[in-house]
């Protein structure tokens, strides 16, 4: 690995679930709903790292962004306003553009743009497949290949990540990096204008 790249690595790996998905059908099962944004972005002498779940209406339920300095550059700072805004890709549920705006503990303000490149599908890691689910236990051995063309690839994909160039901007001065969101958005979401388990930006 060259000394100019930067990464993160996702701990969510491992045995999630205990057993098989229960088969019986829910009877009062709600409309689903989930939406999730998670986005790490990378600098040249820190990272930002940012998560939310908001309910239908939009309001967060579980929410953080933390500044990580460079290694031996400092104790990291948890932000104390944060604010997360995408507009989507008309016929899907994928980010157009995104803003988000943070404040640090000092009161400094921060605006960051990202604008996705290109999307890795989650699906290709085991989240939503129809087998080989993320986390499943497959037994002491057990391999699997499917081919995609990406371009075929329908929107009902919903769960991607999206590789991000990043634009930081505060105070008059600005950052560039690289980053990732992480999108996963199911049922109604007021803000984004979603009123149905899996309609589309217009």
């Amino acid at each position: 690995v060259g000394t100019e790249f930067t990464g993160t690595r996702d701990r969510s790996w491992g045995i999630r679930n205990i057993g098989d998905v229960d088969s019986q059908p829910n009877p009062v099962a709600a409309l689903a709903q989930f939406y999730w944004i998670w986005v790490p972005m990378n600098f040249r002498d820190f990272s930002l790292h940012f998560f939310v779940n908001e309910d239908e209406q939009g309001n967060p339920w579980n929410e953080n962004a933390v500044l990580i300095p460079k290694f031996g550059g400092g104790p990291e700072e948890v932000m104390i306003e944060r604010e997360y805004k995408q507009t989507y890709l008309s016929g899907t549920r994928y980010a157009k553009t995104a803003n988000l705006q943070l404040t640090r503990p000092c009161g400094r303000q921060l605006s960051i743009d990202l604008v996705p490149k290109w999307h890795f599908f989650m699906k290709g890691i085991g989240y939503g497949h129809e087998t080989f689910r993320h986390g499943g236990y497959q037994g002491e051995l057990a391999t699997h290949r499917e081919s995609y063309v990406l371009d075929e690839v329908g929107p009902e994909n919903i769960h991607i990540q999206a590789m991000c160039d990043v634009t930081l901007s505060s105070e008059g001065q600005q950052e560039h990096g690289q980053g990732v969101i992480e999108q996963l958005v199911i049922g109604p979401h007021l803000p984004s204008g979603f009123s149905e388990l899996l309609d589309f930006a217009p």
